[in-house]
């Protein structure tokens, strides 16, 4: 557990996320990360809020519901977007449903649509 939070923090550090969302996103544990291998190629579809949004980075930071095939709690994590052009649909505190994909301990949002 303590090697999976270095490892999202030491991410977080490089990819330029504020200091405070960096400490926020280490908490909790992953549980059962998949990394790279026939896990890049799965699909999770999962729910939260939006708390930052990099539109020039192409990543967002979402507080996001369980998510019960990987065994996540709930948890506030970074996410980059396969098409950074789907920044600029989101914006702060937007409820969303997203899927995602795991490949090499990167978080990275296939698709995202905003719930009512």
């Amino acid at each position: 557990m303590f090697q999976s939070t270095l490892i999202l923090a030491l991410l977080l550090s490089v990819a330029g996320f504020p200091a405070g969302l960096q400490a926020a996103a280490g908490h909790g544990s992953h549980g059962s990360h998949a990394s790279g291998g026939a896990a890049a190629t799965q699909i999770y579809t999962a729910v939260g809020s939006v708390k930052t949004v990099d539109s020039a980075g192409g990543k967002v930071f979402i507080s996001h519901d369980p998510v019960p095939a990987l065994k996540w709690p709930a948890m506030l994590m970074g996410f980059e977007l396969e098409d950074p052009a789907l920044a600029g649909a989101l914006a702060e505190g937007d409820r969303v449903s997203f899927d995602f994909r795991v490949r090499d301990g990167r978080f990275i949002i296939l698709d995202v649509e905003k719930l009512r």
